[in-house]
């Protein structure tokens, strides 16, 4: 992912990736992550998670300030990058 790219090495920006898989049912999945070189760690069981940010389905991408705010998300207009680098220029 080009942001995860950008922005791995900025001590005020961590990158999770969520499933709803639980651990048992996992392997598929970290097989996948493995393969495609995600370089972030993945929640699982993140069903809890995805209900408080009423993430309605997987693949999605969130920016999450520092005090559990949404700032951004694929359905909003704009990019990742920019949403993060905003974030970052307002001190969260």
């Amino acid at each position: 992912m080009k942001a995860h790219d950008q922005y791995k090495d900025k001590a005020k920006v961590l990158f999770l990736g969520a499933t709803g898989e639980t651990a048992k049912a996992s392997k598929k999945t970290r097989s996948w992550l493995t393969k495609n070189k995600v370089g972030w760690p993945v929640l699982m069981d993140a069903d809890k998670l995805a209900r408080g940010y009423k993430i309605l389905g997987f693949p999605t991408t969130y920016v999450i300030g520092p005090r559990g705010t949404v700032l951004w998300h694929d359905e909003l207009p704009g990019t990742i990058e920019g949403a993060i680098a905003a974030a970052l220029k307002a001190g969260g």
